[in-house]
Formats: C-alpha cells, sequence, structure tokens
C-alpha cells in the first residue's frame, strides 16, 4: 500500500472504477472505497485503511490531508490556517482570527498575546502600543497622542515626545538656537476645540501645573526664527481673544538649547549668568528682572550664592564646574524651581537651560495701560516675551563665544549701569532694555506723586 506519510504527494481526488464497478480508494488507488469523506473541501472516495492512517486538525476535528502549521498549540490543516487564522505583525506568529486585533496603523496582532502591550483610546477609536499613547491618571485610562492634548496631570515627555520644528526664515525673528516655550494661563479646561491646527501642530502638550488653581499649562516642541515668533503671536492671540487671564501664578518659562556646546562654553555661560544674578541682586536698575522672580523661584540660595560667587571670579578653580551640574542635577542647592534653572545640562543628551524668570502679571501691571486682559494687553506682552527671548539668545551666545564682550561691572563706579549694560547688545535688544527700566522709573515717579 502507498505511504500517507510520503511527503510532498497532495491527494488526487479522481472516480476511478474497476471492471466490476467498484469505487477505488483515491488515495491507494488499490482497495475498494468504503467511506465517502471531506477532505479540506474536496470529497474524497477513502478505503477505510487509508482513512485511518490520515491525519485530523486539531483545531477542527477535520481530516486533512496534512498538518501544516501549529497554531496557539494546535497542530492544524491548511484548510483551517487559511480561513481562521492569521499573521501576527508583531511577533510573526500564527494566530486564530478570534484573537486578532486590528491597529490603527494598519497592523493586526494577537490580542491574546500582546493584551498587556494594546491600548485603546478612551476618546476615540484609535487602537495602538502603550508606547505610542498616554496614560491618564483622572480617567484611569490610555489616550491617544491627539486626544491626550485635551487632557490634564500630563507627565513630561520632553525626552521621547517633543521634537524640533525645522524653519530656517529668519525675517521677523533673529533667534536662531531652538526654543521649547511653556506658556500658563488661569482658566478651565483646555482649549484644543478653539485652537487652530496649525498653532494645535505646535503644541507638544496641554497641562495642568501645580502652580495654577485652574488652568493649563501649554507645552510647545523645541523651534526657532520666524517660527517662534508666529506661535508667541498665537497663542497669546488666543489667549486674548477667548478670556484667558493671568494671576500671579502665571509664569512662562523657555528652554534654550544647549546641545552641541562645549564644557568650556558651558562654564562661560555659566559664570556670565551667576554674575548678572549677582547685578540684578544689587542694581535697583534691573528691577525689570527682579519683579518677575517668584518668591520661590529665586537665583540661588545664599549659602549656594557666596560659594558659586566666590568660584565664578575664580578662574583657577574650573573644576567646580562639574561639581554644580552633578549638585543641580540631584536638585540640592540650586534646584529645578530657581529662575535658572541648570538641572538639565545633567541629562546625557538635550541639554538645555530653562529660563524661570517671566510674569505676564507684572509685566501688564508695569508696563500696559489696560485694566483687564484685552486683546491689546496681550499683544504687548507678546512684543515683550519675544523680546525677553531674544535678550537671553544675545547674552547666552556672548557669553558662551565671547565672553570678554559682556561687562558687569564698571572699573571706575562699580556696578554697570543699564544703558552701558544694554550697549552691549543688539540694537533692538538695547532699545527695550533700557525702555523697560525708563518706564518703570516714570511709574515708580507718578505713584510716588499720588
Amino acid at each position: 500500500m502507498k505511504s500517507l506519510n510520503e511527503p510532498n504527494k497532495p491527494l488526487e481526488i479522481k472516480n476511478m472504477e474497476s471492471e466490476n464497478d467498484d469505487i477505488i480508494c483515491d488515495v491507494c488507488r488499490n482497495e475498494p472505497a468504503t467511506n465517502v469523506e471531506s477532505i479540506e473541501g474536496d470529497d474524497v472516495d477513502i478505503c477505510d485503511c487509508c482513512l485511518t492512517e490520515l491525519p485530523t486538525c486539531e483545531w477542527s476535528g477535520d481530516i486533512v490531508r496534512e498538518l501544516v502549521a501549529t497554531v496557539d498549540g494546535y497542530r492544524v490543516g491548511q484548510h483551517t490556517l487559511d480561513d481562521h487564522c492569521f499573521t501576527c505583525d508583531w511577533s510573526g506568529d500564527y494566530a486564530f482570527n478570534d484573537n486578532l486585533a486590528e491597529l490603527s496603523n494598519g497592523d493586526c496582532v494577537n490580542h491574546e498575546y500582546y493584551s498587556d502591550e494594546l491600548a485603546h483610546c478612551h476618546d476615540c477609536s484609535w487602537v495602538g502600543h502603550t508606547d505610542d499613547a498616554e496614560w491618564i491618571d483622572s480617567i484611569d485610562a490610555y489616550v491617544c497622542d491627539d486626544c491626550a492634548c485635551s487632557h490634564q496631570h500630563r507627565a513630561d515627555r520632553w525626552h521621547n515626545r517633543f521634537a524640533k520644528i525645522e524653519t530656517n526664515t529668519f525675517r521677523k525673528y533673529p533667534v536662531r538656537t531652538y526654543v521649547g516655550v511653556e506658556f500658563e494661563a488661569e482658566e478651565g479646561e483646555p482649549m484644543r476645540e478653539l485652537m487652530p491646527s496649525a498653532l494645535y501642530n505646535r503644541i507638544a502638550e496641554a497641562k495642568e501645573d501645580g502652580s495654577l488653581n485652574y488652568g493649563t499649562e501649554y507645552v510647545t516642541h523645541p523651534m526657532r526664527g520666524d517660527l517662534l515668533s508666529d506661535t508667541i503671536d498665537e497663542m497669546c492671540d488666543l489667549f486674548g481673544n477667548n478670556g484667558w487671564n493671568m494671576t500671579n501664578n502665571v509664569g512662562w518659562h523657555f528652554h534654550y538649547e544647549m546641545e552641541g556646546v562645549s564644557l568650556n562654553r558651558q562654564k562661560n555661560v555659566w559664570k556670565a549668568m551667576q554674575r548678572f544674578d549677582n547685578l540684578i541682586r544689587m542694581s535697583d536698575e534691573f528691577n525689570y528682572f527682579t519683579e518677575m522672580q517668584r518668591s520661590y523661584a529665586c537665583g540661588w540660595t545664599d549659602s549656594y550664592v557666596a560659594w558659586a560667587g566666590q568660584w565664578a571670579m575664580d578662574k583657577k578653580r574650573d573644576y567646580t564646574y562639574d561639581r554644580h551640574r552633578s549638585r543641580a542635577t540631584r536638585g540640592s542647592e540650586m534646584g529645578r524651581y530657581a529662575w535658572i534653572n541648570w538641572s538639565p545640562m545633567g541629562l546625557p543628551d538635550n541639554k538645555r537651560i530653562e529660563i524661570r524668570l517671566y510674569r505676564p502679571l507684572t509685566y501688564r501691571r508695569n508696563y500696559v495701560d489696560d485694566t483687564y486682559w484685552s486683546r491689546n494687553a496681550y499683544k504687548q506682552v507678546a512684543s515683550d516675551y519675544k523680546l525677553f527671548i531674544q535678550f537671553w539668545n544675545e547674552f547666552i551666545r556672548k557669553s558662551a563665544y565671547r565672553p570678554r564682550s559682556l561687562r558687569f561691572r564698571d572699573d571706575a563706579h562699580g556696578l554697570i549701569t543699564i544703558k552701558d549694560f544694554a550697549g552691549q547688545f543688539s540694537p533692538q535688544v538695547r532699545d527695550w532694555l533700557v525702555t523697560n527700566y525708563d518706564t518703570h522709573i516714570t511709574r515708580k515717579e507718578v505713584i510716588n506723586n499720588v
């Protein structure tokens, strides 16, 4: 009798009749067929002997020509594999259709095997990997990246979420270093539905901030040049057009990229910032900056000022910078809430400085003739904030690459005046610094004469 285990010998379905009209087995062609069976969709005349030697699909229980694959522990025939199974795009293994999960990106995966790694968006029909979704504690569920911006209680994910938005136009705004801006406003839920799509694509996240009562913090992707300028203008337009308020709790911060800046140039920036901190502490002419400070966001603790100040003036002790960076990263001595937050410089990549100094309410109160937060008030704040960032851009670049071009003291008279200090920067920044000083003095005189 012909072996049933002989490879590459598929069943040949033929009805062969003997001279005495007996039906011959379609498998062995020798024995009279005593059974008619359906094997993988084909009606087959088969003898009892051959019938006992054909395998059975462990999933369907059907007699099959051969067992072609193992699916979830079952040895199955070709018919079961074709009609009831799929190939998992994540593992490359077969799985039954009952365990099929179709993802939003088109992948088909084994839901039973990958159940802990699959995320179903709470707000829409999106399905994907948990790494591509955001867990929201307040609703105890995952949401996709698009829907996540409408939720609060978001974690800081600068390193795996934030991406630079490229632009090469600098006609309106000369800042060429990448800057990520944090906008805060005190008012209700995030305004995703009110945000134009072009602006929405530049916002990395909208989240709750511990310093706010009922507001939202909007964090942008890193950008520069005209795109950065437009983003600040458009966010302020959004706030002004929808009646969002600025309270004393609201602070606007920005992150300034320092990736690729050498260690020696980092030291130059650190020294210059420490000297500037001492300058604004000791000179009333720099009240624009001191009035922006929050009580908990001073430059450094007094003990650290003394330590760092002595080092900053001593060029022979440069090794101390490494010690500072280590301390800043651990949050001791100088924490992340200082207005010069140096802690991100201790990261292995994405090195940056955070300037936590700007308070819109302080600017409006001192410089804007509006009782309420009108569109005009926001426009003025936007203009001032852009110049504020431009000042720090010039300050950091000068201190890093041309440290001797920045003076903080006048050899003849001690502390440098605001006008002499401003003369070290571009005409636009120079005029901005002097105007802020003149406006502050004028306001002070008016108040004193009332």
